[in-house]
């Protein structure tokens, strides 16, 4: 039976859809998930311009660099910034062993309220009451949260959306992590001009927002009813599609489809258990399919994205020599240049499909890069445009093609059985060479 309207009904539901049905219900769960990963992207961009700024170099001096040889201060700006992902990859680990028995929703609860406690830790941490260790354990309680939410997002959406429109959605998702990132750019330009710590603490906070946001949503909506059928709760899944399709539970499309999952379900539940099918092979060729997902994330950081995201302020003062002042508003500029490049990914992600758009994208982020390095050969004024060039034109590419791919193509390909260990899976392989990527990058531009 459906719970009844209660406390617990209201707030603890698997089956609860603010009052929604049809349509509406798909787009607030598409505006959620667009919330979660908003907040990944705002994260991606924080730190680009506060481990420059004079109040965060203030309160925590260790992050200041003394002279262009100082590899101690590069070293520890790329800790500060990358403990994040060490946060982000036990999250998305502990996904991988235990989402398929906590279910969907109650790991984005958990997320979003790790994410806050986090965000208040590293708020809080004040000069000569150990700063910088109390920013670093906020930031890596920051990224559990992350490390949960992305990890169980993208299944969330797939598992209640329109097979027809669902690489859309998905894309939806990813376009929001630039919008995230080009928010977190303008908000650290704008309270660069205060002189007092709320030039940081304020965009730190306003991670708080934003899992607040989303913790409001994701009560309020259903678990997958995909889960809940391989859980044995059919009649709850079947009042969720019938709330989705917008008609009775009893009608005989939704009474088809249930039937359809639960055949899915039976097969899959013949097999061993989740973890151990998904380094298998046989005939579902499970671990070629999670080692395919996972080369996805692999090579979406190996072409530098992060580097670029994470450190385009640095790369413009640093490497192509531009002013404080002026790295950071390029800096802005190239965060909203990254958020308008997803655009074209929505035209693109149908009409070419996942494997030429994955290669069209790693062609013109290859050009792009070459274009840089090419000009930074030698350095001179006209050069170093040229360089900024081609970082513009590589995230350009990345924004439309390489930036979604990873987080569409992992459901996509995982049988239902291991689909969200799938996905956690390649979810981890991103936080750890997110992590490499994110740590050495500084040590490389003060070499």
């Amino acid at each position: 039976m459906i719970e009844k309207k209660s406390l617990k009904s209201r707030f603890f539901s698997r089956t609860s859809h603010f009052g929604l049905t049809g349509k509406t219900l798909r787009y607030v769960i598409t505006l959620c998930a667009m919330t979660g990963f908003s907040l990944f992207g705002y994260d991606q961009g924080l730190m680009a311009s506060l481990i420059t700024g004079t109040q965060f170099n203030y309160e925590f001096p260790a992050t200041k660099s003394k002279s262009d040889n100082d590899t101690h201060a590069s070293t520890v700006q790329g800790a500060v910034t990358s403990c994040y992902e060490i946060g982000c990859f036990f999250g998305s680990l502990f996904v991988m062993f235990y989402g398929e028995k906590i279910g969907r929703k109650p790991l984005i609860v958990i997320g979003s309220v790790i994410t806050i406690v986090g965000a208040v830790i590293s708020t809080t941490a004040f000069r000569d009451y150990w700063a910088l260790g109390q920013f670093v354990v906020g930031r890596v309680i920051t990224g559990v949260g992350t490390g949960l939410n992305t990890s169980t997002i993208p299944v969330w959406q797939s598992e209640m959306s329109d097979p027809s429109i669902r690489g859309i959605l998905v894309n939806l998702e990813g376009s929001t992590i630039a919008i995230g990132t080009m928010l977190a750019y303008w908000i650290d330009f704008g309270f660069s001009f205060i002189d007092s710590s709320v030039q940081w603490r304020f965009p730190v906070s306003m991670q708080i927002l934003f899992a607040l946001i989303l913790c409001f949503m994701i009560i309020n909506l259903p678990e997958s009813p995909r889960w809940l059928i391989s859980q044995s709760r059919t009649e709850e899944a079947r009042y969720l599609l019938g709330q989705l399709d917008d008609v009775d539970p009893n009608d005989d499309r939704i009474v088809a489809e249930v039937a359809m999952i639960h055949d899915a379900v039976n097969r899959s539940k013949q097999e061993k258990n989740s973890m151990s099918v998904l380094f298998s092979g046989g005939k579902s060729q499970n671990m070629q399919r999670a080692l395919v997902a996972a080369s996805t994330q692999f090579f979406q950081q190996f072409t530098g994205c992060n580097a670029a995201i994470y450190y385009s302020t640095v790369l413009f003062h640093e490497t192509i020599q531009l002013s404080p002042r002026l790295s950071m508003i390029l800096g802005a500029v190239f965060s909203t240049v990254y958020a308008l490049s997803t655009i074209p990914s929505f035209f693109l992600i149908e009409r070419l499909g996942r494997r030429k758009l994955f290669l069209l994208g790693a062609t013109g982020q290859a050009i792009s890069f070459t274009i840089t390095f090419a000009c930074l050969v030698r350095q001179t004024e006209e050069n170093a445009k040229g360089a900024a060039v081609g970082l513009f034109l590589f995230i350009v590419f990345f924004g439309c093609s390489m930036l979604s791919l990873p987080w569409i193509y992992p459901p996509e390909i995982a049988s239902m059985k291991v689909r969200a260990s799938t996905n956690a899976f390649s979810t981890c392989t991103n936080w750890l060479c997110n992590f490499a990527v994110v740590m050495f990058t500084p040590i490389f531009i003060n070499k």
